[in-house]
């Protein structure tokens, strides 16, 4: 019958269909830039759609954290020479970090490195000239010695010292201006420090003192109140794959959320430091005054992480932190190797002086402007090795590559739970990020929540003990 053959036909069909499916889109390189993943970039569906035909790659995530609060060029430069090409340009990333014509308080930007296998985060603290409304750069916080002045309610005040004091609801605004920007601030920190297989943190200064122990304790209270709200490992039915498994975030040890990231501190060197090292490089093999500050400034760090629980910051070498013991703290902040703490670098380096555009104008205003196109070839300065101050540099790269060839190295391993411990795949990593932000956001909106009912119960204590007070009467007994 036409009518069973044609029913035959459209089943066989279906069932070699299924049995040869379609193989995903190759990776679109043209498609490949940084996007806004945190907070999400509307209408920038393109490179993260590229990422999706990379289902059977696993990747690692490095991560790069500036909070400057001068430029976030600088940022950009150190990041692109760690990469090994211009990733992030100053006008598109102007473009990225403004919605609205407002620029965020803090933002992280993916990149994902198809040759390394790598996704590289980049998370960036608006300078504080951009951060603020005008208002608030003018005036400032609020004046904390506003306890020891005169208040305005209790004496009359000229004209002049009223138009120098801010409203009351202009000083509010301020203060709750500061507020969101330290608290996006701190978000986006938590999401790197729980999203990366290492972080490399860019320092202004190689000033360290006690106020790291106060932002690593904050850290540590977000991240584990962020914890409470990521979904736990789910149990899986005997049908579900091996890749079911261990495409599910819940129990992975590098799924964001859950991953603990090795942290190296990149320092520029003070100047002095630099001239003494140049002046002892060809002197043999004494130590250089590079290194010399490096060990001390790792000693310091060391000793200050000392101070914190066991639990907050892990100590450990780098072979050691991929070890089932390890890996299984996921409360922890970061590990940190203490031979491998610091990174200094020259501030040339750590500055946009250090772009590939600004070495090769550099270069070419040192040359002579009558020498040929051969002498320049021929000049035996060109193959001179690099300076010490950018040494560091390449001591970072080298790290870099080394903890990455561990990780992609590293067998996956599985555990009682269900979860399975191994890289994931872009497609699978941006989900579980995704609905890390989504965590995020449960947690703000219980904040929100709780505070509102706490006000409320304030205001009806205090209405509570106002009213009997003003209808009291008192008796005092004669003596």
């Amino acid at each position: 019958m036409p009518g069973g053959r044609n029913g035959g036909r459209q089943s066989t069909s279906s069932s070699s269909s299924s049995r040869h499916a379609t193989p995903p889109a190759p990776f679109d390189r043209s498609l490949n830039e940084p996007v806004r993943v945190y907070p999400p970039e509307p209408g920038r569906s393109g490179p993260l759609a590229a990422l999706q035909s990379l289902q059977n790659k696993n990747v690692a995530v490095v991560g790069f954290l500036s909070t400057s609060s001068s430029s976030s060029s600088r940022a950009f430069a150190f990041a692109n020479r760690v990469i090994g090409r211009c990733v992030f340009r100053d006008d598109e990333m102007q473009s990225a970090t403004t919605v609205k014509d407002v620029t965020l308080p803090a933002s992280i930007h993916l990149y994902y490195d198809d040759v390394a296998r790598c996704i590289y985060l980049l998370g960036l603290v608006r300078p504080d000239s951009l951060c603020f409304s005008p208002a608030a750069s003018k005036v400032g916080m609020p004046n904390s010695n506003s306890k020891n002045k005169p208040s305005a309610r209790r004496q009359s005040t000229t004209g002049d010292e009223a138009e120098e004091q801010p409203p009351l609801n202009e000083a509010q605004r301020i203060r709750k201006e500061m507020d969101t920007f330290e608290r996006e601030k701190l978000k986006m920190q938590v999401l790197l420090y729980s999203s990366c297989n290492m972080l490399i943190v860019l320092r202004e200064d190689a000033r360290v003192t006690t106020n790291v122990l106060k932002d690593v304790r904050a850290l540590a209270v977000e991240k584990t109140q962020l914890q409470s709200f990521v979904p736990t490992s789910t149990k899986h039915s005997k049908r579900d794959s091996n890749h079911s498994k261990g495409s599910s975030g819940g129990g992975n040890a590098f799924a964001p959320g859950r991953c603990v990231p090795l942290v190296v501190y990149v320092v520029p060197a003070p100047d002095e430091t630099l001239h003494v090292s140049m002046k002892t490089q060809g002197s043999g093999p004494s130590r250089s005054a590079t290194v010399t500050y490096c060990k001390s400034l790792e000693t310091r760090l060391v000793t200050l992480f000392r101070s914190l629980r066991g639990s907050t910051v892990g100590s450990c070498r780098m072979r050691d932190a991929l070890s089932a013991a390890n890996l299984s703290k996921e409360r922890r902040v970061f590990n940190l190797d203490p031979a491998h703490s610091v990174v200094v670098v020259s501030r040339r380096t750590a500055t946009t002086d250090g772009r590939a555009e600004s070495l090769l104008e550099n270069l070419l205003d040192a040359l002579d402007s009558d020498i040929s196109a051969d002498d320049v070839l021929n000049d035996d300065s060109l193959l001179q090795p690099l300076a010490d101050d950018d040494m560091g540099l390449q001591r970072l790269n080298q790290y870099v590559q080394k903890y990455l060839d561990l990780l992609f190295s590293f067998s996956p391993s599985g555990s009682k739970d269900g979860g399975r411990t191994e890289l994931l795949s872009p497609p699978q990593w941006l989900k579980v990020f995704h609905g890390l932000t989504k965590s995020y956001s449960r947690l703000d909106s219980k904040r929100r929540q709780e505070a509102a009912a706490l006000e409320a119960l304030g205001n009806d204590i205090t209405l509570d003990y106002l009213a009997p007070a003003s209808l009291a009467t008192y008796h005092f007994d004669s003596m």
